[in-house]
């Protein structure tokens, strides 16, 4: 591990006499500098086009809401759907049934 003493001639906000414990409140984070340069990946491999994939892991919790919402999706749907079904094999003749006629005449 390379450690370096604090440098009085650069401008930072902690004094020579700083504390490690100022420091640690302050995170050991004076400035934060991101500077990502792809010129050089598109000068070498020149993609004609860019795509990237996000893997992520289903959790319990994701999973179990996931069940729960098809269940009542499901529900719904069966709710709108068992009623007109029953009532329309309730209408519909059925064919097995034979109706009889019996005619009855008066012995004189």
């Amino acid at each position: 591990m390379n450690v370096s003493a604090l440098d009085k001639l650069l401008l930072v906000r902690f004094m020579e006499n700083s504390t490690v414990q100022e420091m640690m409140d302050e995170l050991m984070i004076e400035t934060w500098n991101s500077s990502i340069m792809y010129e050089s990946y598109y000068n070498e491999c020149q993609p004609s086009q860019c795509s990237y994939t996000v893997d992520t892991k289903n959790d319990a919790i994701y999973i179990i809401t996931t069940l729960i919402g098809l269940v009542g999706g499901l529900i719904t749907v069966l709710k709108l759907m068992v009623p007109r079904i029953v009532k329309d094999e309730h209408e519909r003749p059925n064919s097995n049934t034979k109706t009889k006629i019996y005619t009855v005449f008066p012995i004189s």
